[in-house]
């Protein structure tokens, strides 16, 4: 398992038969073992005590309160596996449960607001609505249950953007080979701000809405402010939807204009999210016209007009195999995708090292198999959140061809990703190698060898702090790449809050490590994460070899909060050291800056593509 838990009273809930009207409670008897709803260990510092006075009360329950972590711990399973006994019974209806956004889990259903700001909020939040839950179920009545089918399910509305959790409850009708099925859904609050002023005279301040109205459109107004070039106000318009007429295929319209930008683009998305999906594809059209400095090896040429345009267009299809668990799928996938690179004015050049802006038309063919499971984690890059950790098996092959500006070439590429648990352990690794490479006149050229490694290590529960460790490894290589291009060991690219052209080169490796310790105290709902982050970046002309090599490093700590229920990304506080930064490196050592979460990288097929070179 990937968490060991505590009783799990969801397999007394599933027992029960709940009527439309009636709410899901706890059944548990009288001697379940429960913790304290609030404990106080900081009465010294707030003193809720007998002389406490009211304001002091208010202010406690709305400032501080104990952390989720072992009702969470209780409330979620591993898996469905308490519907295991009813699976392949007749699902006779399914009927939808909305639980409170500030419930500590989506089992909590009798959950009730406990101050102003919670029922304020409420009355703001519009859940979703269930016609749109119902485009997103991969389960049907008159279906006989899946109960893998049933987790998908659960995943599946866990990565929606305004869904924060999921969980189906198999409820047996009496006297029939049937089930109910009812889904408890926990919204997250949809309204997203992002602000950030990098200096006095630049600028950002966006606004977005994730789930309008209980419909599942997101909208996202984002304006720029910039005195030093005209027009000083730009702006950018976003509106996407997550499942179009139940195709589950998403789609995005956006359209940016400011003083150096002008574009427009649609996109529309049904990629391999679930091992149940047997087709999938997309479709990308932008139209851009951009000034903008373009970053080579050793040089940089200044405001380069750029007016382009790019068509991408990839499908997919998956064959499932059998295999030997409930849990966990194999296929066999084929994928074929087309992109085309077209300048609106002419060539900018036939120099190489702007290869990236001439004109050109990829075509690329892939074929593997795929095998994947997923456990429910926490944790590790949420604050609580239920995580879906993808464990198995992916290996592929890339063939393909590119019509370019200057000259045509085919390519090939191999590929092969690994993740599971360690055995009779909590602690998960991963691991992914990619090999690619066009080919000209027998030889390979602008190739790329890519070694990615992971590892998280068990949550140690010594007190009410938890905390882990998380270690990763890249190793990138270029092979006959063309003059200027690079890889870099810059900021979030290696070492974070260090910048210089001397962590610049052909070849990269690049070491993080880093102690996360999970505080179980809130403040405004914000939970606490410090860390500890030691960063280690090389770069090299050719090889991996002492005497063509760089050695950056950076040492940090800090803190990263975030608010579950909210959309908002993690805001980190951030203070570093660089022991031996290069002289003209430019480096921050104070930091406040917002960081979008982690995800995992699962191992279901996608559209075909180069190896990374970055």
């Amino acid at each position: 398992m990937a968490q060991v838990n505590d009783a799990d009273s969801t397999g007394i809930i599933e027992k029960m038969v709940a009527r439309k009207d009636t709410l899901v409670s706890y059944a548990a008897p009288l001697d379940f073992p429960r913790r304290p709803i609030l404990e106080r260990p900081i009465d010294s510092v707030l003193m809720y005590g007998k002389y406490s006075s009211r304001f002091r009360k208010e202010l406690y329950n709305l400032l501080i309160r104990q952390g989720t972590r072992d009702t969470v711990k209780k409330w979620t399973p591993i898996n469905n596996s308490g519907m295991a006994a009813m699976d392949g019974k007749i699902i006779r209806h399914i009927d939808f449960a909305k639980v409170d956004i500030f419930a500590p889990a989506v089992t909590d259903t009798g959950y009730v607001p406990r101050d102003w700001l919670e029922r304020t909020t409420n009355s703001l939040h519009r859940d979703t609505r269930n016609n749109i839950l119902k485009r997103h179920l991969l389960v049907k009545p008159g279906d006989p249950l899946d109960v893998f089918l049933t987790s998908e399910n659960e995943r599946l509305f866990r990565n929606l953007s305004f869904i924060m959790d999921a969980r189906f409850l198999a409820i047996p009708v009496k006297g029939t080979d049937s089930v109910d099925l009812l889904l408890l859904t926990q919204d997250m609050l949809p309204l997203g701000l992002e602000a950030e002023m990098t200096k006095a005279t630049l600028a950002v301040l966006g606004l977005s809405n994730h789930n309008v109205l209980g419909f599942g459109h997101q909208l996202e107004a984002t304006t720029y402010w910039d005195m030093e070039n005209k027009p000083h106000v730009g702006y950018r318009l976003s509106y996407g939807t997550s499942n179009l007429a139940g195709t589950f295929a998403s789609g995005e319209l956006e359209y940016v204009h400011k003083w150096n930008q002008e574009s427009y683009s649609v996109s529309f998305l049904r990629d391999f999210r679930s091992t149940s999906f047997k087709n999938a594809g997309g479709f990308l059209f932008e139209n851009t016209e951009l000034t903008r400095n373009i970053v080579l090896l050793d040089t940089t040429l200044m405001n380069v007009n750029l007016d382009y345009s790019i068509t991408d267009f990839w499908v997919g299809r998956l064959l499932p195999l059998k295999s030997s668990s409930k849990w966990i799928k194999s296929g066999f996938f084929l994928t074929a995708r087309i992109n085309k690179y077209e300048n609106q004015d002419d060539p900018l050049s036939d120099n190489e090292f702007l290869y990236l802006y001439q004109d050109r038309t990829l075509m690329l063919f892939s074929t593997g198999i795929s095998r994947e499971g997923f456990r429910k984690d926490k944790m590790i890059y949420t604050f609580g959140r239920i995580e879906d950790v993808p464990f198995g098996y992916q290996f592929q092959i890339t063939a393909g061809h590119e019509w370019g500006q200057v000259k045509d070439r085919p390519y090939l590429g191999i590929g092969a990703a690994f993740g599971n648990y360690f055995k009779n352990s909590t602690a998960y690794w991963s691991a992914r190698i990619v090999l690619g490479s066009f080919v000209n006149k027998g030889l390979m050229e602008q190739g790329a060898f890519r070694l990615q490694a992971n590892y998280i290590s068990p949550l140690y529960h010594p007190n009410r702090f938890q905390f882990r460790h998380l270690i990763s490894y890249l190793y990138v290589h270029g092979i006959n790449r063309y003059r200027g291009e690079f890889v870099s060991v810059e900021n979030r690219s290696g070492v974070t809050g260090l910048s210089s052209p001397l962590m610049r080169w052909n070849d990269k490796l690049v070491l993080n490590l880093e102690t996360q310790i999970f505080s179980p105290y809130k403040l405004l709902g914000f939970r606490f994460a410090f860390f500890g982050r030691f960063d280690l970046g090389v770069v090299t002309a050719e090889k991996l070899s002492m005497d063509e090599t760089r050695l950056f490093m950076g040492i940090s700590t800090g803190v990263r909060m975030r608010n579950e229920q909210l959309v908002f990304d993690n805001i980190v506080i951030r203070v570093g050291i660089f022991p031996g930064m290069p002289h003209d490196a430019t480096a921050s050592y104070f930091n406040i800056d917002y960081l979008a979460r982690s995800r995992f990288q699962d191992f279901l097929p996608s559209k075909p593509a180069l190896a990374e070179y970055r």
